[in-house]
């Protein structure tokens, strides 16, 4: 049907920013090692490869991550590169310095640039090694019509799907990221606190109870409109949980953010899912060797992995709430609060000291005479959601 996305050209491939190192390690020992049912040796060779993660985006946040390939056998998914220089130049005279950020991410704000141009990253590491990559065009933004929510009837998913289109029938290649942010509660309200010696209620601002964490989806959804006479995505899908995920038992909001990416960037990115979903065994099909668009300057041939793309990005947002879905058959998954322990603190006790580490829940008064004796408290996890990654500040886009 005209408009219709062709399965078999497109689909999501789970592989965030920290687990491609591991893969592309993978991926560089089985394409240069020879094939045998045993080889112990080769999966402890660290090659220490560069990989390189990230877009150019001059109307949001550009982030570039940068770390090393690590063996099959490591207990981490990637190893951090030291600190470096890092910055993005165009042809015309352009440069954009990149400040360091945790976690060995490099970022700068929006800029305004020239779309005619072409820009490329250049990456000085701190062994004196300097990376380029190729200068590439700067794909502009394309339109994302909206974000719908499926259920299926004949399963317990909940699908998350674009759509979208380039009027101009001009970009074809897609990447899609996502942000979401869900709402959920702590175990019990704190309703008091201790202050300057004393117990006080707690006041609205001081409220621990209910929380909205977000975070960046590790999925990377790539399609394209290559086959179609428009360029039109419709219906596709970036993410899939069940009903009974704890992220939908109050409310969930997925982000969406669209990509353009050039032919070589689609087809780069294509062999990395393929990698991802074939990488199993050794009678499994050789995973390709992934073909980027940097080199190492400073000592050609040097392997570096990672493609650079500029693309502005485009984003919708849904806002789903429990109510608007049929609900699960089965539990919901754990909140996590099942063992938290409380115990009643007598007046006496009442105090900085014994309260360390604990946060009052509420009062507690004698079954006979309902004097009050003490109160009831919980450890800090089970009564302040923020320990858990959420903020108690509520979205401007909450319904």
């Amino acid at each position: 049907m005209k408009g219709q996305q062709p399965k078999g050209d497109s689909g999501i491939f789970h592989l965030g920013v920290r687990p491609m190192a591991r893969l592309l390690s993978a991926t560089f020992i089985f394409c240069f090692a020879c094939i045998d049912p045993y080889a112990p040796d080769v999966l402890n060779v660290d090659y220490g490869i560069l990989v390189i993660d990230g877009y150019f985006v001059p109307n949001d946040t550009t982030r570039i991550l940068l770390s090393r390939t690590v063996t099959m056998d490591s207990p981490d998914n990637m190893a951090p590169e030291p600190a470096a220089q890092v910055r993005i130049e165009g042809n015309n005279g352009f440069k954009l310095t990149l400040s360091p950020q945790p976690n060995h991410t490099y970022t700068a704000p929006p800029v305004a640039v020239d779309y005619s141009a072409s820009y490329r990253l250049l990456i000085h590491t701190s062994d004196g090694r300097e990376y380029a990559s190729d200068f590439v065009s700067l794909a502009a933004r394309t339109v994302v019509d909206s974000v719908a929510v499926h259920e299926k009837v004949d399963s317990e998913d909940v699908t998350f799907n674009v759509y979208a289109h380039d009027p101009k029938n001009a970009s074809r290649y897609y990447s899609y990221q996502f942000d979401e942010t869900w709402e959920y509660i702590a175990r019990d309200y704190s309703v008091y606190k201790f202050q300057d010696g004393q117990i006080v209620p707690r006041n609205r601002a001081d409220e621990l109870y209910t929380c909205w964490r977000t975070r960046s989806g590790s999925d990377i959804s790539l399609t394209s409109t290559e086959r179609l006479s428009e360029d039109v995505v419709y219906d596709f899908p970036i993410l899939s949980m069940k009903q009974s995920d704890r992220r939908l038992y109050f409310a969930y909001s997925l982000n969406a953010r669209q990509y353009v990416l050039t032919p070589e960037g689609y087809t780069y990115w294509k062999v990395i899912r393929q990698n991802s979903e074939e990488l199993g065994s050794l009678f499994d099909p050789l995973p390709a060797q992934p073909h980027g668009n940097f080199s190492c300057t400073s000592e050609p041939g040097r392997s570096v992995i990672g493609f650079f793309t500029a693309s502005d990005v485009t984003t919708a947002r849904v806002v789903v709430k429990r109510d608007e879905l049929r609900g699960p058959n089965e539990l919901y998954q754990s909140d996590g609060y099942e063992n938290c322990p409380s115990k009643i603190v007598l007046l006496e006790y009442m105090n900085e000291q014994d309260l360390a580490g604990w946060l009052i829940n509420d009062k507690r008064f004698d079954l006979v005479t309902f004097e009050l004796i003490g109160y009831s408290v919980y450890p800090e996890d089970c009564l302040n959601c923020r320990l858990r990654g959420g903020t108690t500040v509520r979205p401007a886009y909450w319904r």
